[in-house]
């Protein structure tokens, strides 16, 4: 404990946050088996929808009351990182009896729902312990590439523990994972309470047009994030694929992020915000296009890398576009919001994949049988 209260307040927020990432892959790999890749395509579509609606339940309820509460609460911040990290232990405890009954659900939902309050508490944090307005694209891509690096060491291990012990081992993990960082948010200083500050600025300021101009940007690239995700998997699905080959696409999509966090501060030196959002929308259209003329194993990893890449780099620059940006009275209700929004683009991305059954691969097929019938004729 003393040699973390020699670490600055930044450091001890990135190994929350890694901490945190590692416990949420243990948590998502015990579930995910029972979701989708032990039953038929068919069989999956209802339980992905439920899912689909689970995941934008959270929001529905962290937008209008949690934001304002870690807003206006004394210390609200580090208050809701604590509670939050003891909140999801105590349901994957849980989880561990009730992991095939309908209790699963509501308590998924609300490490969900925990999970997200978690995030918006710590992207509010950022500025605070970062100070500098110039570092912000630089500390969130640190912490992206803390939270990617042990969110990818945890996958692993949750997947060698679920194949090894069972998914219990797992939930028993991420619980201990949980309770360590909730230790490690207390070391963080407690920040102060912003002035409250005028309606008519806020809403000036959050209503800026180059910031609801990259919400919409980043929002089709999580569009895009959640369509691809479930249409590779899908189409791998239908191929007869082995499930790690979805795995890989995963992988690709995972090594884009991280390559992300380091370049986009390099990219921030260089070019504008909405430079970089430009760039960040054009280059995963021209992959994605290329892997629906033909698909294939390598083309879905290209579009994924490309994606993730993308998609990463987008969010990096919105972060610290957004805190330098948003009033620091209501820094967590503006995120509560963008969240929201960011959610909402994912599900429609998401649910026009699993709904319109579209499949890449035999558009692939019939594509080969056009350009043979006209050679043949």
């Amino acid at each position: 404990m003393a040699r973390l209260r020699r670490l600055s307040d930044l450091h001890r927020l990135s190994i929350v946050h890694g901490l945190s990432a590692a416990a949420d892959a243990f948590f998502t790999v015990s579930l995910a088996d029972s979701l989708f890749f032990n039953i038929s395509v068919e069989a999956a579509r209802p339980r992905i929808l439920l899912y689909l609606a689970l995941t934008m339940a959270p929001f529905a309820v962290l937008a209008p009351f949690i934001g304002p509460f870690i807003d206006r609460v004394r210390g609200g911040q580090r208050t809701v990182m604590v509670a939050t990290m003891v909140g999801r232990a105590a349901l994957t405890l849980a989880l561990v009896q009730d992991l095939k009954t309908l209790w699963m659900f509501p308590e998924a939902f609300g490490v969900l729902v925990l999970g997200k309050a978690y995030s918006i508490a710590r992207s509010a944090t950022v500025p605070r312990v970062v100070g500098d307005e110039t570092k912000l694209v630089a500390a969130n891509a640190v912490l992206a590439r803390v939270a990617l690096a042990c969110g990818a060491v945890g996958g692993a291990s949750a997947a060698l523990a679920v194949r090894t012990s069972g998914a219990a081992m797992a939930l028993y993990i991420a619980t201990a994972l949980f309770l360590l960082a909730a230790v490690v948010v207390l070391t963080i200083s407690s920040p102060k309470r912003s002035p409250r500050r005028q309606t008519r600025v806020e809403y000036h300021e959050l209503h800026a047009v180059r910031l609801t101009r990259a919400v919409q940007a980043v929002g089709l690239l999580r569009a895009s994030v959640g369509m691809l995700t479930f249409l590779f998997g899908f189409a791998l699905k239908r191929s007869g694929a082995p499930v790690w080959q979805f795995g890989l696409v995963l992988v690709a999509a995972g090594v884009g992020a991280l390559a992300a966090t380091a370049i986009s501060a390099r990219l921030r030196r260089r070019f504008t915000e909405e430079r970089i959002l430009v760039i960040a929308l054009a280059t995963p259209a021209v992959f994605a296009m290329l892997g629906a003329l033909q698909f294939s194993l390598v083309t879905a990893l290209l579009a994924a890398g490309a994606l993730g890449l993308s998609a990463a780099a987008g969010k990096h620059v919105f972060d610290a576009l957004a805190q330098r940006t948003a009033p620091d009275a209501n820094m967590a209700r503006a995120f509560a919001g963008f969240e929201t929004t960011f959610q909402l683009f994912w599900i429609a991305g998401a649910t026009l994949a699993v709904m319109a059954q579209f499949d890449p691969v035999s558009y692939t097929h019939l594509r080969a049988h056009e350009t043979a019938l006209r050679i043949s004729y």
